[in-house]
Parts: C-alpha cells; sequence; structure tokens
C-alpha cells in the first residue's frame, strides 16, 4: 500500500489551497471524484461516509477514496439489497444527506433511502466544501438548506460548478442526478437534470 501524506480535510486548513480562485484544478478534482464514485455506482457500491476526511490527495492532486467501512453493496431496487433487515443511519453528521440526517435523528431504518442518491449529496457537500472552505454545519435543516442554495450561487465562481452543485444538492433524492450523469456535465452532455 502507498503511504500517502494528505487529505482533502489537510488542504481545507491550507491558506495556500484555494480552488475559488483556481478553476481548472477545481473542475479536475471535481471531474475524478465523480469518476471514481461514478465507477463504485457501476459496481454497486456506496460509500455512505463521504467526506473530506476520506478523500486522500495523492500527487498531481489526484484524489484517492478510502474508508468504506459502513459502504454498502445494493441494487437500485432498494428491495433487494444485500443487507437484510433494518439498518441504523451512519455516517458523518454535517456531511449527511437530509433524508439520512432524519433517520439518524429519529433512529429510524434506512432501507427506504437510495445510497446512491445519498451518496451524490454528500459528495455535493464536500465539493462545495472543498471550494468554499465553510463550515458546513451552518448548512442543516430545511432552512440551511435554502442558504445552501444560495450561498452555491453567491460563492460558488465557475457556471458548470454551480449547476452541478445545485442538482446534487437538492433536498428530494429524487431530483438529485447520478453520478454519471453528472460526469456527462464534463463531456458537454449535461442531461436536463443538470
Amino acid at each position: 500500500m502507498e503511504y500517502v501524506e494528505l487529505s482533502l480535510a489537510d488542504l481545507l486548513v491550507d491558506s495556500k489551497f484555494d480552488l475559488n480562485n483556481n478553476e481548472l484544478l477545481a473542475l479536475k478534482l471535481t471531474k475524478e471524484l465523480v469518476e471514481s464514485f461514478c465507477f463504485l455506482q457501476s459496481i454497486r457500491i456506496y460509500h455512505k461516509d463521504i467526506k473530506p476526511q476520506n478523500i486522500l490527495i495523492k500527487e498531481n492532486y489526484t484524489p484517492a477514496i478510502i474508508d468504506f467501512g459502513i459502504s454498502e453493496y445494493a441494487d437500485l431496487d432498494l428491495s433487494r439489497s444485500s443487507t437484510t433487515g433494518a439498518r441504523i443511519a451512519q455516517g458523518t453528521p454535517d456531511y449527511m444527506s437530509p433524508e439520512l440526517t432524519q433517520a439518524f435523528e429519529t433512529r429510524s431504518s434506512t432501507s427506504r433511502i437510495d445510497p446512491l442518491k445519498s451518496d451524490v449529496y454528500s459528495l455535493g457537500l464536500t465539493i462545495y466544501q472543498m471550494i468554499t472552505k465553510d463550515d458546513l454545519s451552518k448548512y442543516k435543516g430545511v432552512a440551511g438548506n435554502r442558504n445552501l442554495k444560495f450561498d452555491i450561487y453567491r460563492k460558488i465562481q465557475f457556471g458548470i460548478l454551480k449547476n452541478i452543485l445545485h442538482a446534487m444538492l437538492d433536498l428530494n433524492p429524487s431530483n438529485r442526478p447520478t453520478f454519471q450523469d453528472i460526469l456527462k456535465c464534463f463531456a458537454g452532455e449535461a442531461t436536463e437534470v443538470i
């Protein structure tokens, strides 16, 4: 196993790391993260704890995903998941999707939560924080999400990332794109969702 010194979380506290003024690097990192999760989506693995601490940054700012401790293998048909019985919500609260946060707070089952759409939301939060370095705790709840949507347009400098983040961070999971949909935006084949 190779040694990787930095995580994305380490870069967030580095004053020299400023993606909001480096469009090429912001787009490169975002695209490579989406490609990584697109691959996981293709083999039906869902991370369920996407956050800066679980993204290592290798040479040339190449991301590597780590910590699959609570990941899940599942069909998109939620009735045929590999996990049986009631599942409890796990993850890092500031990076959870609204539906996962609700299950976490009410201690209800996550068996009807789409892990793909939840991962899309979590990666959206991670990308937003990667660019803005904002504290995400202020964006909890419906009011917090409205503020987040406003801040995306106010703080993100690059049009394609504004549109992608706006779609990824939709409160309604069924309105969120898949990782494959997002990847099409980088090839100039954007879907109606984005």
